[in-house]
């Protein structure tokens, strides 16, 4: 957990996807990217998907996954 400004930073659950779905506006004004939220991100690589808390709720977030492969590297 990395905490700084009153604002933690945090492995992202299940929970948290929910919330941002619902807030979804917060984040994004009026263009609808919820489609491009994928719950598997969350299920699958939870430890790098990461949630930014603060007391007034999710202030940002990241949906994601580190690639295995090093840097640099082309398949």
């Amino acid at each position: 957990m990395i905490v700084g400004m009153g604002i933690q930073i945090v492995p992202a659950g299940m929970a948290d996807f929910h919330q941002v779905l619902s807030d979804h506006s917060r984040y994004w004004g009026e263009r609808d990217l919820r489609s491009l939220h994928l719950l598997a991100l969350v299920q699958e690589f939870g430890s790098t998907c990461l949630v930014a808390r603060a007391e007034d709720g999710i202030r940002g977030y990241i949906f994601g996954f580190v690639t295995p492969t090093p840097p640099g590297t082309c398949i």
